[in-house]
C-alpha cells in the first residue's frame, strides 16, 4: 500500500492552513510592508524542492513555496480589505497610520 498521496494530500491542506494564518496574522500587525516575508520564504523553499532528494519531501517543499507565493497576492488583497475598514488592523499600527494622515493632512493645508 502506498500511502505518499495521502501525506502529501495531508501536508498540502496543512501549508495552505499554515500560510493563511501567517498571512493574516502578519497583515494585521505589520500591514502590507509583510509580503516581501512570503517571496523570500517561497523561493528559498522552491530552491530546496529543486534540490531535495527524496520525492515526496520534495513535493511538500514545493507546495510550500508555491502557497507562500500565492500568500503574496492574498497579502496585498487583505490589506486593501483592511484600508476600506472591513477588517480592524492591530491597535498599534492603527495609531500609527492615523498620526501619517493627521501629519500628511497638516503637511498639504501648510501648502496652500
Amino acid at each position: 500500500m502506498e500511502y505518499q498521496g495521502l501525506i502529501l494530500g495531508m501536508a498540502t491542506v496543512w501549508t495552505i492552513w499554515f500560510t493563511r494564518l501567517v498571512c493574516i496574522k502578519g497583515v494585521y500587525y505589520m500591514g502590507r510592508p509583510f509580503w516581501p516575508v512570503f517571496l523570500v520564504a517561497g523561493i528559498g523553499a522552491l530552491v530546496a524542492a529543486l534540490f531535495t532528494p527524496n520525492s515526496l519531501v520534495s513535493s511538500i517543499i514545493g507546495v510550500f513555496g508555491f502557497c507562500c507565493l500565492w500568500g503574496i497576492g492574498e497579502t496585498i488583497q487583505l490589506d486593501k480589505r483592511y484600508q476600506k475598514g472591513e477588517f480592524a488592523y492591530h491597535p498599534r499600527l492603527q495609531r500609527q497610520r492615523e498620526r501619517a494622515k493627521s501629519a500628511a493632512s497638516q503637511h498639504d493645508s501648510t501648502e496652500s
